[in-house]
C-alpha cells in the first residue's frame, strides 16, 4: 500500500525502477512462490513475498507485473470479507495494483483473472463504467467467472452515461440462465432484472 502517497506504486516500492544499482540477485522462485501462496489462499505469505520482490532492486520490468498482480488480487479477495468503507478502500488498492500489473503485463496465464479482478474491483469502488472494457475482455477469456461477469456487465451497462438497457437485459438473462446459480444469487438476478 502507498499509505496515501501520490504516484505510482512502483515509484514508491521499487528501487530497481528508480534507477538504483542492482545489488541483489532476484530469487526467480519467489515470483512463483508468491503466486502459489495466493492460489493456496495464504494471503499473508503471498503479500509478504510480493512486497519483498518490489523492494528488491534488479527486478526486470517484464516481471514487475507478478508481484503487483499478487498484491492486487490479495486486496480484492480480502475486500470480499470486509464491511462498507474498509471494503471500498481494499478494492481501491486492488484497482491500483491491478492497473499497474496490467500495464507491466499480467503474469503468464493470469490475464483472464487479472481482468476479472480489475473489472470487479472497479465496479465495487463505484466506477462501473470504467469496468466495462476490462469485464468485456475478461468475458472472452475467463471460463470460471462468467455468470458474475455477466452480472457486473449488466450493472455497468445500466450505469453508463447512455445506458444500454438491451445489453443489460441480455447479460442479466445469461445470469438467470445459469442452472448452477445459488438461490440468493438468483434472487439478486431477478432484482437486477426489475431495475433494468
Amino acid at each position: 500500500m502507498t499509505n496515501g502517497v501520490e504516484g505510482s506504486i512502483i515509484e514508491i516500492a521499487s528501487p530497481a525502477l528508480r534507477g538504483a544499482e542492482s545489488d541483489v540477485e532476484i530469487d526467480r522462485e519467489t515470483l512463483e512462490e508468491a503466486l502459489d501462496a495466493f492460489d493456496r489462499h495464504d494471503y499473508d505469505e503471498a503479500e509478504e513475498k510480493a512486497q519483498s520482490l518490489l523492494k528488491q532492486s534488479g527486478l526486470p520490468p517484464e516481471q514487475v507485473g507478478v508481484p503487483l498482480f499478487v498484491l492486487g488480487a490479495v486486496a480484492s479477495r480480502r475486500a470480499d470479507d470486509l464491511y462498507a468503507e474498509d471494503r471500498r478502500s481494499h478494492y481501491l488498492n486492488a484497482t491500483r495494483y491491478l492497473e499497474e500489473s496490467r500495464d507491466y503485463g499480467f503474469p503468464d496465464g493470469r490475464e483472464a483473472e487479472g481482468l476479472f479482478l480489475l473489472g470487479r474491483s472497479l465496479s465495487a469502488t463505484g466506477a462501473p463504467q470504467r469496468s466495462l472494457p476490462f469485464l468485456q475482455a475478461a468475458l472472452k477469456l475467463d471460463k470460471h467467472h462468467r455468470t458474475e461477469i455477466h452480472q457486473l456487465l449488466a450493472s455497468a451497462e445500466m450505469a453508463a452515461a447512455n445506458p444500454n438497457l438491451n445489453k443489460a437485459l441480455s447479460h442479466n438473462a445469461k445470469v438467470l440462465a445459469d442452472s448452477a446459480l445459488a438461490a440468493r444469487d438468483r434472487e439478486d438476478g431477478w432484482l437486477q432484472r426489475s431495475q433494468i
